[in-house]
């Protein structure tokens, strides 16, 4: 997914050691989106620039409730590519959780099977979920 990085802010932090950041981007079709770098990747030079990146929703729910969260409509598909050899820096444990795909005018946002089964969600259906957090999973 290619996103303009608007600006990164120092997330937890202890004796100047900084341990994750909060990253305010922009999609394609201009939609803003706020995304956690619990890595961290540090992309405080890519400021103002377009990057690809993957991106995991997590913490979903369909419920329509809670003010302040981020909603992401898209189509739940399961044929997700994650072309490991593509990325040049990835959480280890990519690999190891079974993802499906939200697919939608933006790119895919990868969404862990467990939590679309929790949610009663199936492969196939157009869904609109609210998001407590989107990661930061690999960068090209």
């Amino acid at each position: 997914m290619k996103l303009k990085i608007l600006k990164v802010k120092n997330g937890a932090q202890y004796e100047n050691r900084i341990y994750d950041f909060w990253i305010e981007a922009e999609t394609l079709n201009k939609e803003k989106i706020k995304i956690f770098d619990h890595v961290p990747f540090d992309i405080r030079d890519k400021e103002n620039q377009v990057i690809d990146v993957m991106l995991v929703v997590g913490f979903i729910s369909l419920e329509d409730k809670k003010e302040g969260l981020q909603q992401i409509k898209g189509k739940l598909v399961d044929d997700v590519e994650l072309n490991n050899d593509k990325w040049s820096d990835k959480i280890k444990d990519l690999q190891e959780i079974k993802w499906l795909g939200l697919e939608n005018e933006n790119d895919i946002f990868l969404v862990s099977e467990k939590e679309v089964v929790e949610n009663g969600m199936k492969v196939g259906e157009t869904v609109k979920l609210e998001v407590s957090r989107i990661d930061l999973v690999a960068i090209l």
